[in-house]
Protein backbone atom coordinates (compact mmCIF):
# COMPACT_ATOMS: atom_id res chain seq x y z
CA UNK A 1 0.00 0.00 0.00
CA UNK A 2 2.91 2.41 0.67
CA UNK A 3 4.53 1.56 -2.67
CA UNK A 4 1.43 2.64 -4.54
CA UNK A 5 0.32 5.75 -1.84
CA UNK A 6 3.89 6.74 -3.41
CA UNK A 7 3.95 6.40 -6.47
CA UNK A 8 0.01 8.59 -6.10
CA UNK A 9 2.32 11.02 -5.14
CA UNK A 10 5.06 11.51 -8.08
CA UNK A 11 3.54 13.40 -11.34
CA UNK A 12 2.34 11.67 -14.27
CA UNK A 13 5.91 11.61 -16.13
CA UNK A 14 3.08 11.29 -19.27
CA UNK A 15 1.56 14.67 -19.01
CA UNK A 16 3.29 16.89 -20.93
CA UNK A 17 1.54 20.15 -18.89
CA UNK A 18 4.18 19.00 -16.27
CA UNK A 19 7.41 19.94 -18.43
CA UNK A 20 6.06 23.16 -19.33
CA UNK A 21 8.44 25.69 -18.68
CA UNK A 22 7.35 29.10 -16.84
CA UNK A 23 7.84 31.81 -18.35
CA UNK A 24 8.14 35.39 -16.72
CA UNK A 25 5.56 38.05 -17.62
CA UNK A 26 7.10 40.38 -20.11
CA UNK A 27 5.40 43.54 -20.97
CA UNK A 28 4.64 43.25 -25.10
CA UNK A 29 5.58 46.78 -25.51
CA UNK A 30 6.90 50.48 -24.03
CA UNK A 31 4.78 52.78 -25.67
CA UNK A 32 5.78 56.16 -26.63
CA UNK A 33 3.97 58.46 -28.66
CA UNK A 34 5.71 59.24 -31.79
CA UNK A 35 3.17 61.93 -33.27
CA UNK A 36 1.13 61.60 -36.67
CA UNK A 37 2.09 58.24 -38.55
CA UNK A 38 5.13 57.36 -35.66
CA UNK A 39 5.03 53.63 -35.75
CA UNK A 40 4.67 53.77 -39.53
CA UNK A 41 7.91 56.05 -39.75
CA UNK A 42 9.86 53.66 -37.16
CA UNK A 43 8.46 50.51 -39.19
CA UNK A 44 9.74 51.83 -42.28
CA UNK A 45 13.19 52.70 -40.72
CA UNK A 46 13.57 48.82 -39.29
CA UNK A 47 12.60 48.01 -43.14
CA UNK A 48 15.47 50.30 -44.37
CA UNK A 49 18.03 49.15 -42.00
CA UNK A 50 16.92 45.38 -43.00
CA UNK A 51 16.94 46.10 -46.71
CA UNK A 52 21.02 47.91 -46.29
CA UNK A 53 22.04 45.21 -43.82
CA UNK A 54 21.32 42.48 -46.86
CA UNK A 55 22.44 44.81 -49.60
CA UNK A 56 26.34 43.39 -50.91
CA UNK A 57 29.10 45.36 -50.21
CA UNK A 58 30.17 47.89 -53.03
CA UNK A 59 32.87 46.30 -53.59
CA UNK A 60 30.96 42.73 -54.99
CA UNK A 61 27.53 44.52 -56.16
CA UNK A 62 27.63 44.07 -59.56
CA UNK A 63 25.27 46.90 -60.58
CA UNK A 64 28.32 48.99 -59.29
CA UNK A 65 30.73 46.87 -61.55
CA UNK A 66 28.51 47.57 -64.19
CA UNK A 67 27.94 51.44 -63.61
CA UNK A 68 32.14 51.84 -63.56
CA UNK A 69 32.16 50.06 -66.68
CA UNK A 70 29.98 52.10 -68.78
CA UNK A 71 31.72 55.10 -67.20
CA UNK A 72 35.00 53.83 -68.68
CA UNK A 73 32.97 53.13 -71.77
CA UNK A 74 31.65 56.51 -71.79
CA UNK A 75 35.16 58.07 -70.98
CA UNK A 76 36.65 55.85 -74.13
CA UNK A 77 34.01 57.67 -76.37
CA UNK A 78 34.69 61.14 -75.16
CA UNK A 79 38.14 61.00 -75.72
CA UNK A 80 37.60 59.45 -79.30
CA UNK A 81 35.34 62.25 -80.23
CA UNK A 82 37.29 65.22 -79.33
CA UNK A 83 39.74 64.76 -82.24
CA UNK A 84 36.51 64.75 -84.99
CA UNK A 85 34.93 67.60 -83.29
CA UNK A 86 37.21 70.39 -85.47
CA UNK A 87 35.83 67.99 -88.65
CA UNK A 88 32.44 68.46 -90.46
CA UNK A 89 31.77 65.47 -89.29
CA UNK A 90 28.67 63.23 -87.51
CA UNK A 91 31.30 61.45 -86.27
CA UNK A 92 31.84 63.78 -83.55
CA UNK A 93 28.50 64.28 -82.15
CA UNK A 94 27.65 60.81 -82.58
CA UNK A 95 30.15 59.43 -80.23
CA UNK A 96 29.05 62.14 -77.40
CA UNK A 97 25.24 61.53 -77.50
CA UNK A 98 26.87 57.81 -77.28
CA UNK A 99 28.94 58.17 -74.27
CA UNK A 100 26.06 60.37 -73.11
CA UNK A 101 24.00 57.68 -73.41
CA UNK A 102 26.39 55.20 -71.67
CA UNK A 103 26.66 57.91 -68.51
CA UNK A 104 23.21 57.59 -67.85
CA UNK A 105 22.67 54.28 -68.29
CA UNK A 106 25.24 54.18 -65.54
CA UNK A 107 23.73 56.58 -63.52
CA UNK A 108 20.11 54.40 -63.73
CA UNK A 109 21.82 51.41 -62.60
CA UNK A 110 24.03 52.21 -59.76
CA UNK A 111 20.89 54.19 -58.81
CA UNK A 112 18.89 50.81 -58.34
CA UNK A 113 21.29 50.29 -55.26
CA UNK A 114 20.26 53.01 -53.29
CA UNK A 115 16.65 53.35 -54.23
CA UNK A 116 13.71 52.48 -51.84
CA UNK A 117 11.67 49.36 -51.60
CA UNK A 118 8.38 48.55 -52.51
CA UNK A 119 7.69 48.06 -48.76
CA UNK A 120 9.27 51.59 -47.98
CA UNK A 121 7.99 53.41 -51.09
CA UNK A 122 4.70 52.26 -49.33
CA UNK A 123 5.03 53.55 -45.95
CA UNK A 124 6.27 56.74 -46.84
CA UNK A 125 3.30 57.59 -48.79
CA UNK A 126 1.29 56.20 -46.50
CA UNK A 127 2.96 58.25 -43.82
CA UNK A 128 2.82 61.76 -46.85
CA UNK A 129 -1.62 61.04 -46.78
CA UNK A 130 -1.50 60.39 -42.71
CA UNK A 131 0.16 63.73 -41.96
CA UNK A 132 -1.60 65.93 -44.33
CA UNK A 133 -5.00 64.47 -42.45
CA UNK A 134 -3.35 65.22 -38.89
CA UNK A 135 -2.88 68.55 -39.99
CA UNK A 136 -6.76 69.01 -40.90
CA UNK A 137 -7.85 66.96 -38.24
CA UNK A 138 -5.05 69.57 -35.21
CA UNK A 139 -7.32 72.49 -35.95
CA UNK A 140 -10.36 70.90 -34.23
CA UNK A 141 -8.94 71.55 -30.93
CA UNK A 142 -9.30 74.32 -30.97
CA UNK A 143 -13.17 73.97 -31.49
CA UNK A 144 -13.19 71.27 -28.50
CA UNK A 145 -11.49 68.19 -29.51
CA UNK A 146 -9.13 66.20 -28.56
CA UNK A 147 -7.13 64.69 -31.22
CA UNK A 148 -4.98 61.54 -30.68
CA UNK A 149 -2.83 59.97 -33.53
CA UNK A 150 -0.92 56.62 -34.19
CA UNK A 151 -3.12 54.86 -31.45
CA UNK A 152 -4.00 51.09 -30.83
CA UNK A 153 -7.08 49.47 -29.97
CA UNK A 154 -7.65 49.11 -27.18
CA UNK A 155 -6.68 45.19 -25.98
CA UNK A 156 -4.74 44.62 -29.04
CA UNK A 157 -1.81 45.65 -31.42
CA UNK A 158 -4.18 47.03 -33.97
CA UNK A 159 -3.24 50.21 -35.09
CA UNK A 160 -5.83 53.34 -36.20
CA UNK A 161 -4.45 56.23 -37.60
CA UNK A 162 -6.50 59.23 -35.81
CA UNK A 163 -8.90 58.91 -32.98
CA UNK A 164 -10.85 62.00 -31.73
CA UNK A 165 -12.82 63.03 -28.81
CA UNK A 166 -14.98 66.02 -28.54
CA UNK A 167 -18.47 67.06 -28.04
CA UNK A 168 -20.27 64.95 -30.81
CA UNK A 169 -18.64 61.92 -29.22
CA UNK A 170 -16.11 59.40 -31.02
CA UNK A 171 -14.48 59.82 -34.25
CA UNK A 172 -12.27 57.03 -35.61
CA UNK A 173 -10.34 58.28 -38.63
CA UNK A 174 -8.46 56.85 -41.46
CA UNK A 175 -7.09 57.25 -44.48
CA UNK A 176 -7.75 55.32 -47.70
CA UNK A 177 -4.69 53.96 -48.66
CA UNK A 178 -5.27 54.41 -52.72
CA UNK A 179 -5.49 57.14 -54.87
CA UNK A 180 -7.49 57.18 -58.12
CA UNK A 181 -11.31 57.44 -58.57
CA UNK A 182 -13.51 55.31 -56.21
CA UNK A 183 -16.84 53.67 -57.86
CA UNK A 184 -19.36 51.06 -57.13
CA UNK A 185 -19.44 47.62 -58.94
CA UNK A 186 -22.53 45.69 -58.07
CA UNK A 187 -22.90 45.95 -54.25
CA UNK A 188 -18.84 46.31 -53.58
CA UNK A 189 -16.74 49.67 -53.63
CA UNK A 190 -13.70 49.68 -56.27
CA UNK A 191 -10.59 51.56 -56.70
CA UNK A 192 -10.06 52.41 -60.40
CA UNK A 193 -7.37 49.40 -60.05
CA UNK A 194 -10.03 47.44 -59.57
CA UNK A 195 -9.23 46.59 -56.11
CA UNK A 196 -12.06 45.96 -53.86
CA UNK A 197 -12.05 47.86 -50.48
CA UNK A 198 -14.93 45.59 -49.24
CA UNK A 199 -12.49 43.92 -46.32
CA UNK A 200 -10.91 47.28 -45.73
CA UNK A 201 -13.91 48.93 -44.30
CA UNK A 202 -15.45 46.11 -42.97
CA UNK A 203 -11.95 46.66 -40.82
CA UNK A 204 -12.57 50.16 -40.36
CA UNK A 205 -16.07 49.13 -38.71
CA UNK A 206 -14.67 46.75 -36.13
CA UNK A 207 -12.03 49.22 -34.95
CA UNK A 208 -14.72 51.80 -34.75
CA UNK A 209 -16.98 49.06 -32.94
CA UNK A 210 -13.75 47.73 -30.17
CA UNK A 211 -13.25 51.07 -29.40
CA UNK A 212 -16.91 52.10 -28.45
CA UNK A 213 -17.30 48.55 -26.44
CA UNK A 214 -13.74 49.16 -24.80
CA UNK A 215 -15.21 52.99 -23.63
CA UNK A 216 -18.42 51.52 -22.72
CA UNK A 217 -16.50 49.60 -19.49
CA UNK A 218 -14.39 52.35 -19.10
CA UNK A 219 -17.12 55.05 -18.43
CA UNK A 220 -20.28 52.31 -16.62
CA UNK A 221 -21.00 55.62 -14.77
CA UNK A 222 -22.03 57.07 -18.10
CA UNK A 223 -23.48 53.49 -19.33
CA UNK A 224 -21.83 54.91 -23.03
CA UNK A 225 -23.42 53.75 -26.05
CA UNK A 226 -21.95 56.16 -28.38
CA UNK A 227 -21.48 57.60 -30.82
CA UNK A 228 -18.72 56.88 -32.59
CA UNK A 229 -17.99 57.38 -36.01
CA UNK A 230 -16.03 55.50 -38.23
CA UNK A 231 -14.95 57.74 -41.11
CA UNK A 232 -12.53 57.09 -44.33
CA UNK A 233 -10.44 60.13 -45.51
CA UNK A 234 -10.11 60.55 -49.34
CA UNK A 235 -7.20 62.28 -50.65
CA UNK A 236 -9.10 64.31 -52.90
CA UNK A 237 -12.95 65.07 -53.66
CA UNK A 238 -16.03 62.66 -53.92
CA UNK A 239 -15.67 60.52 -56.72
CA UNK A 240 -17.89 60.96 -59.69
CA UNK A 241 -20.83 58.50 -59.79
CA UNK A 242 -20.15 56.79 -56.16
CA UNK A 243 -23.62 56.93 -54.68
CA UNK A 244 -24.55 56.62 -50.89
CA UNK A 245 -24.80 52.46 -49.99
CA UNK A 246 -27.56 52.99 -47.15
CA UNK A 247 -29.78 55.56 -48.28
CA UNK A 248 -32.68 54.68 -45.82
CA UNK A 249 -30.05 54.09 -42.96
CA UNK A 250 -27.86 57.22 -43.41
CA UNK A 251 -28.64 60.31 -41.11
CA UNK A 252 -28.90 63.50 -42.57
CA UNK A 253 -25.17 64.09 -41.79
CA UNK A 254 -23.34 61.24 -44.06
CA UNK A 255 -23.52 62.78 -47.08
CA UNK A 256 -21.55 59.67 -48.34
CA UNK A 257 -21.05 56.31 -46.72
CA UNK A 258 -20.41 52.95 -47.23
CA UNK A 259 -20.69 49.65 -45.11
CA UNK A 260 -21.98 52.19 -42.44
CA UNK A 261 -18.62 54.28 -43.02
CA UNK A 262 -18.37 57.99 -43.91
CA UNK A 263 -16.78 59.01 -46.59
CA UNK A 264 -14.93 62.34 -45.87
CA UNK A 265 -12.15 64.18 -48.58
CA UNK A 266 -9.38 65.09 -45.97
CA UNK A 267 -9.91 68.57 -46.79
CA UNK A 268 -13.25 68.65 -45.61
CA UNK A 269 -13.22 66.53 -43.08
CA UNK A 270 -12.96 69.64 -40.47
CA UNK A 271 -16.28 70.97 -42.07
CA UNK A 272 -18.15 67.23 -41.10
CA UNK A 273 -17.08 67.00 -37.93
CA UNK A 274 -18.69 70.56 -36.82
CA UNK A 275 -21.50 69.41 -38.54
CA UNK A 276 -22.39 66.22 -36.39
CA UNK A 277 -24.75 66.59 -33.48
CA UNK A 278 -22.79 67.77 -30.42
CA UNK A 279 -24.70 66.44 -27.33
CA UNK A 280 -22.21 66.36 -24.90
CA UNK A 281 -20.97 69.27 -22.42
CA UNK A 282 -17.29 70.36 -22.03
CA UNK A 283 -17.03 68.47 -18.67
CA UNK A 284 -17.98 65.43 -20.62
CA UNK A 285 -16.11 66.01 -23.44
CA UNK A 286 -12.62 65.95 -21.00
CA UNK A 287 -13.94 62.75 -19.22
CA UNK A 288 -14.61 61.00 -22.42
CA UNK A 289 -10.92 61.87 -23.85
CA UNK A 290 -9.20 60.88 -20.98
CA UNK A 291 -10.86 57.78 -20.96
CA UNK A 292 -10.04 57.23 -24.67
CA UNK A 293 -6.48 58.52 -24.09
CA UNK A 294 -5.69 55.70 -21.54
CA UNK A 295 -7.76 53.24 -23.27
CA UNK A 296 -5.59 53.61 -27.13
CA UNK A 297 -2.34 53.30 -26.04
CA UNK A 298 0.43 54.76 -28.70
CA UNK A 299 1.36 52.63 -31.08
CA UNK A 300 5.08 54.14 -31.23
CA UNK A 301 7.66 51.99 -29.41
CA UNK A 302 10.77 53.25 -27.17
CA UNK A 303 13.88 51.46 -29.41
Amino acid sequence: MSDNAGAKDQPDRHDVGTFVPVVPFLSPRDSVDLGPAGSLVQARDRERAVRLAGRPAVSRDRRVGLGCALVIVAGVLVALAVPHLAEVSVVGPLLLMTAGLAALVAVVVVCGRYQLGVVEADLSRQITRERAAACELDALRSLGWTVLHDRLVPGTEHRVAHVLAGPAGLIVATVVPVVGQLRMQGKALMTGGDISLEDWFATRWWEANQIEVAMGKRLKTWQWTGPTYPVALFPGEESTGLRMSLPNRSPAWFPLAHAEVSIRPTARVRQWATSLPAPLGRLASAQLAAALEAACLPAGTRD
